[in-house]
């Protein structure tokens, strides 16, 4: 299967000048798990819940535009394990696919996880899934009070990273699970409620000219009513059938034991899974060295120096990315020789090049890809 045909069919799209509130509205009337922002047809992000419930104001007054999240892009041809991977590094549930089409890429659509697992399943090549049990993974302890405060809630949960949390009673037995959707749901009702509220034309005893923000309220308010235990309850399950379970039930985290909990999340199956991803292709390709002189001691120091950069690339741009480095000899003094160095980033976004001429080779490759890096930074500034 490839990303063009697992597109995701319940997401939520939103133009980037639309409020947060018909954000909120959407995903309660569709009961989506995600949603990404638009700007007409060009793809920004995804929305990041995360930064509205920092920012503690008025969702009526909030554009979509401010909580837009830059992930990786999808090419319409990668396999399911490619998706995985991708996901996994932009530590992101939907990422966007984009088609080739004459001399550029065109956005056609995003991938959710819940796509990704559901067809996992039903591939050949991921039945060594059913090999592993869930309890060998990296699981998680945290758990929220119904008592304890929406805000350090939050804040817990983006600590750990996580869209899902376990409530629990004052004897630690699961009575409930907070969620990202949940939250906002209730976010966008709360502040319904606040902001129709009739006020009083004088003031009098009892009167609070400022209610208690949603931060200040307790969890038992907001977690998931009336929870579907069996939508999380992963105990002695392998982990195809924890991705099964994720998949059917649209969830992100499922409980594999109770008093004390212990709970798995779609992050780290998704790193599991990446794992065994296929040796990777090398990344730098050195062009012109049959025409140049260099010694093996030169050879691995370029090597060295080509390694350390394409990390510092990998971790600045989460897209995969090929670099041809073409090396020419020229104006030779003695034994000397300047080198000039011409190196190409190819990526998902237009190819991008840097030129430099030095004495010391080593230096000229090292400044190339400092001008690439910074070509780089450029572009999203722009963005």
């Amino acid at each position: 299967m490839k990303a063009k045909e697992v597109l995701a069919k319940n997401a939520v799209e939103i133009q980037k000048k639309d409020h947060v509130s018909t954000l909120a509205g959407q995903i309660k009337q569709k009961s989506a798990s995600h949603a990404y922002i638009m700007d007409h047809k060009i793809f920004l992000g995804i929305f990041s819940p995360d930064h509205l419930f920092r920012s503690r104001k008025d969702i009526y007054h909030l554009k979509a535009e401010k909580f837009v999240k830059k992930v990786s892009r999808l090419d319409s041809e990668d396999n399911l394990l490619e998706i995985a991977l991708k996901m996994f590094k932009s530590d992101s549930f939907l990422l966007p696919v984009y088609e080739k089409q004459k001399t550029e890429k065109r956005f056609i659509g995003v991938v959710e996880v819940f796509d990704l697992f559901k067809n996992m399943v039903l591939e050949k090549e991921f039945g060594w899934l059913s090999k592993i049990n869930s309890s060998e993974l990296k699981t998680d302890s945290s758990t929220v009070s119904d008592k304890e405060m929406i805000g350090q809630a939050l804040h817990l949960m983006t600590k750990k990273r996580r869209r899902e949390l376990p409530v629990v009673d004052e004897k630690l037995n699961v009575i409930g699970m907070l969620n990202h959707n949940s939250l906002l749901e209730k976010y966008y009702s709360f502040q319904t409620k606040t902001e129709h509220r009739q006020k009083p034309k004088t003031k009098t005893r009892g009167y609070q000219a400022n209610p208690n923000h949603i931060f200040d309220l307790p969890v038992g308010d907001f977690m998931q009513e009336e929870m579907p235990y069996d939508a999380y309850n992963a105990k002695n399950k392998n982990l195809l059938e924890v991705i099964l379970l994720m998949a059917t039930k649209r969830v992100t985290t499922v409980i594999l034991r109770e008093n004390p909990v212990e709970t798995l999340s779609a992050s780290e199956v998704l790193r599991k899974i990446a794992e065994v991803q296929p040796k990777e292709q090398k990344l730098v390709r050195f062009v012109g060295l049959h025409k140049i002189k260099i010694d093996d001691t030169l050879k691995k120091r370029m090597d060295k120096a080509a390694e350390l950069h394409t990390k510092k690339l990998a971790r600045r741009i989460h897209d995969d990315f090929n670099v041809i480095i073409h090396i020419k000899e020229h104006h030779k003094q003695g034994t000397r020789s300047r080198y000039e160095v011409h190196t190409r980033l190819d990526w998902p976004r237009v190819p991008l090049i840097a030129k430099t001429e030095e004495w010391n080779l080593i230096t000229a490759i090292q400044n190339s890809f400092d001008e690439i890096m910074e070509q780089i930074g450029n572009k999203f500034k722009k963005e």
